[in-house]
């Protein structure tokens, strides 16, 4: 065999390997993958002066309720816009809600929605409980949580994990809450 065919044949295997010809597997771009821990998820619907219209998807069990309000910034902590409001997970994952101004004000161009599951805040359902964990320790994704209920949240790979007072674990994400309508 010249160089030249060798060459071509290399060529032809490479080629065959990296669109994943010949051994009957899919290309990894088509890999099934799985969220490791729990996660929630937020984006703004629709925006006005007046209102905020929000969805949520999360792999949290049903029923598990989840709180969210209209912030911004203010130095390092928060500014917040609205009360909190409570939803609950559907069984297909998915949440929704609308949140309004408090006190007179409106919402404007540029604000932050939180939104977050606490085992001790709203009042959740035993399943839920039984499932995260009273203090919510299952949401770390360990296999064996620490009983002690030290810290989790440096040993879960999970970013959306925090501690809270009292040695419960929650998740919470932001979403941008873009232009709003007058």
């Amino acid at each position: 065999m010249s160089i030249l065919q060798i060459t071509v044949v290399v060529g032809i295997v490479l080629a065959g390997a990296i669109l994943g010809v010949g051994d009957g597997s899919a290309p990894a771009s088509h890999k099934q993958l799985s969220a490791p821990t729990y996660y929630i998820a937020a984006s703004v619907h629709e925006c006005k002066s007046s209102s905020v219209d929000f969805r949520g998807a999360t792999n949290l069990p049903a029923g598990a309720i989840l709180r969210a309000s209209v912030s911004d910034f203010d130095g390092d902590g928060w500014k917040r816009y609205s009360e909190w409001v409570y939803v609950s997970v559907h069984d297909d994952g998915f949440s929704e809600g609308k949140i309004t101004p408090e006190n007179k004000s409106v919402f404007r161009h540029n604000l932050l929605l939180n939104l977050s599951f606490y085992p001790n805040v709203g009042k959740q359902p035993t399943s839920v409980l039984q499932t995260l964990g009273e203090h919510g320790q299952l949401l770390a994704g360990l296999e064996k949580p620490s009983s002690d209920l030290t810290e989790l949240s440096g040993l879960s790979r999970n970013p959306q994990l925090f501690q809270s007072s009292g040695w419960y674990y929650g998740l919470e994400t932001l979403a941008r809450v873009p232009s709003c309508a007058e």
